[in-house]
């Protein structure tokens, strides 16, 4: 067993330094939601939800003076069918469909990220009732659920019917 000490210290509003057992491990800059975390082996920029347990973290490593992207290889490989060869292979036709569902259901999340990002900043800065930050909450929350239950609904159905899943 090995002992382990950590230590944040609150610089300012937004501000954090991450304190270990040699020193200065990094900073972080943001707030509840959104935030920016520079250390010594990289970059880590992090957008969630607070309390919903939702986020997205994108880690960029330094490796030689360079930023390299150290996101997981992609799950299906981008080898281009015809529709007819889709629709005559039903293994080749979820696949097809998966990559499209997982595609809009990436964008989606994204946007609805950027959303909430907007939203924790205005928070701070704009919007000082609180119940109409709520009522802008909970309305973006609804548009974001109901556009992820309308993509799964249609790569359900697209597969059921074994039929192609349109990209729009």
């Amino acid at each position: 067993m090995g002992l382990i000490f950590k230590r944040r210290i609150k610089i300012c509003k937004g501000i954090t330094l991450n304190l270990g057992k040699k020193g200065i491990n990094s900073v972080s800059v943001g707030r509840r939601g959104a935030h920016v975390t520079i250390g010594k082996q990289g970059v880590r920029k992090t957008v969630g939800i607070p309390g919903s347990g939702l986020s997205y973290t994108d880690y960029k490593k330094y490796d030689n003076n360079k930023l390299s992207n150290s996101k997981t290889s992609k799950m299906i490989s981008d080898t281009a069918y015809t529709k007819e060869q889709l629709k005559a292979n039903d293994k080749l036709l979820q696949k097809h469909n998966n990559k499209i569902a997982n595609k809009a259901v990436i964008k989606l999340i994204k946007k609805c990220l950027i959303w909430f990002f907007i939203l924790a900043i205005a928070d701070g800065t704009t919007i000082k009732s609180d119940i109409l930050l709520w009522l802008i909450v909970i309305g973006v929350n609804i548009v974001c659920w109901s556009n992820m239950f309308y993509i799964v609904k249609k790569w359900s159905k697209a597969n059921k019917e074994n039929k192609l899943m349109d990209e729009g």
